[in-house]
Formats: structure tokens, C-alpha cells, sequence
């Protein structure tokens, strides 16, 4: 059901408003709302998925007809939250499905590259030939895909300490009690002059 929604939000917001459908029946509920009446749920949510976007009451109600005090009002109530949070993971799910078609795309294309080189014209010639890849632009790809790679299984680099952080706050915490338990503190007295 938000997916339906979701898909009306962004045809109403790329065509400024006007609605390709216009059998689109919660511009119906509009018409046909009284002034004390409930909304219903698929206008509510139609609501909240365009605010998402436009981020004011105001533009809400010009897309919505839905008035800006009662948005307003919305805005203050638990469903109106699990909306959106359900809204904006439902596009990031969405968004997170594309990126991974494009990442898997780029390395196909990367990886080709690498076994057939870069294709170029010959101007004189007229004809296409494969040019080996350089060792530098080898080395660029294979830092970078190495490196990335590392952050996704989460393990140290290079650059990194191959100390973990709770290591490194054991190692602290022996030198504050280290430091506590001092009887003598090395250093210089300095007597003031009056």
C-alpha cells in the first residue's frame, strides 16, 4: 500500500501537482471531506510521504488538500513518525537495491577493462584498437577495490593499529590507576617569590 503511494507522490511532485490518473480517488476524498470528518488512511499516508519530500505543511496541503494545521497536528502523533520511518526505509531499500545493480555494472566494466584493456581511435587509421591498461591506473584500481573491500569485511588496513579500541582502553585505564597509585610525581618544585 506505501509503495502505491509512494509511486503517486513522485508522479504528483515531477508533474507539479497535476495527476496523470484522474480517477485518482483520494483527490475524491478532498472533495468530498467534511470539516470534522476523519481522513483516511491512504490520505494520511499520502500526507506524510509527501511531506518526506516537500518537508512543509504548507506545500503538502497545495499538493494534498489536505490542510496545513491539520498536517500540522499529524506531525505531532506517533503513526505519523512510523510512517515515515516505514516510507523512508522502503525507498532506501529501494535505493540500496539500485546502487548495487550499478556497483555490480562498474565492476563488470572494471574487470573487463582490465582483461581487454581500453578501447581507442586511430584517427589515421579509422579503426579501434585495445590498449593495455597502464601499471599506474592498475595499481589506482586495485588500492581502491582492495581498500573498499577491507571496509566492508571490517578489517585493518594498513594505516589503521592492529590494536582494537577495547585494547587500547584497557592499555589507558592501567595508566590512569598506574598514575592514581603514584606515591611520587617525578618534577621540579618551583617556589613562588613575593
Amino acid at each position: 500500500m506505501s509503495s502505491d503511494i509512494v509511486e503517486v507522490v513522485t508522479s504528483k511532485v515531477k508533474n507539479k501537482g497535476r495527476v496523470s490518473n484522474k480517477r485518482d480517488k483520494r483527490l475524491d476524498e478532498v472533495k468530498n471531506h467534511k470539516k470534522g470528518e476523519r481522513w483516511s488512511e491512504a490520505k494520511k499516508l499520502e500526507c506524510a510521504a509527501h511531506y518526506i519530500v516537500l518537508g512543509s505543511p504548507k506545500k503538502v496541503e497545495s499538493f494534498t488538500g489536505v490542510p496545513a494545521p491539520t498536517i500540522g497536528e499529524w506531525r505531532k502523533q506517533q503513526w505519523w513518525e512510523d510512517s515515515i520511518r516505514q516510507i523512508r526505509d522502503q525507498h532506501n531499500d529501494e535505493l540500496d537495491a539500485k546502487m548495487t545493480g550499478i556497483l555490480n555494472q562498474a565492476l563488470e566494466g572494471i574487470s573487463k577493462g582490465l582483461d581487454e584493456g581500453d578501447t581507442k581511435y586511430d584517427p589515421k587509421t579509422g579503426e579501434f584498437y585495445q590498449l593495455p591498461l597502464s601499471t599506474k591506473d592498475t595499481g589506482v584500481i586495485l588500492s581502491i577495490v582492495h581498500d573498499k573491500r577491507a571496509q566492508l569485511r571490517a578489517t585493518p588496513n594498513s594505516i589503521s593499529n592492529d590494536m582494537s579500541t577495547e585494547q587500547r582502553l584497557d592499555k589507558l585505564a592501567k595508566k590512569f590507576l598506574q598514575f592514581a597509585n603514584a606515591t611520587e610525581i617525578e618534577g621540579e618544585v618551583i617556589e613562588e617569590e613575593d
